[in-house]
């Protein structure tokens, strides 16, 4: 009867078998596919905190391209190297935008003295033309275009060998030895 009873159990045993490989299966596909889901989503968090850096860098890159100088770049650590390339970023927007107001500035200030120059030159009854160091003459009053029978915005940048001929030697002679004051 025990032999009956252990073969009996045996068979039983036998039958739920599949059953138990079954439910193993399953368990293991379960546990392998929540450890996949796992590693995907903790590939995507470390993909993505290395990416917003960079992204972050590359939409504030492409706002001072466009002349935005006062992009910034969030900087959430500052012990790593994109940390120290954002911060290095935001100085040099910082400096960029310091030294474009700067010329701003002096391009206002040159504007300034431009016209009270124009407006002190308009007075003056004598040709006064004005040369750069590359001899382009850079302003020309009213009577010096008359002399010349010329607008003043025909002559502002010609060289002044184009615009004066007759007197190329004199200025170049004229340029060429230091001035004396006081002699």
């Amino acid at each position: 009867q025990r032999t009956k009873a252990a073969f009996s159990e045996y068979d039983r045993l036998d039958q739920n078998r599949s059953e138990v490989a079954l439910v193993f299966a399953l368990l293991y596909a379960v546990v392998s596919l929540v450890v996949l889901l796992a590693a995907i989503w903790s590939g995507l968090w470390a993909a993505n905190r290395l990416v917003r850096p960079i992204s972050g860098l590359i939409d504030a890159a492409g706002r001072v391209s466009e002349g935005d100088l006062d992009a910034q770049v969030r900087v959430e650590r500052d012990d790593d190297e994109l940390a120290t390339l954002g911060i290095a970023f935001n100085r040099m927007t910082q400096q960029l935008s310091a030294q474009r107001a700067d010329l701003v500035a002096a391009g206002r200030l040159i504007d300034i003295r431009r016209r009270f120059t124009e407006t002190v030159l308009s007075g003056v009854s004598a040709g006064v033309i004005g040369i750069d160091h590359d001899g382009r003459i850079t302003i020309i009053n009213r009577a010096a275009a008359r002399l010349l029978n010329a607008s003043p915005e025909d002559l502002e940048s010609s060289h002044y060998s184009e615009a004066v001929p007759e007197l190329a030697p004199l200025i170049l002679k004229a340029m060429s030895e230091p001035a004396r004051i006081g002699a």
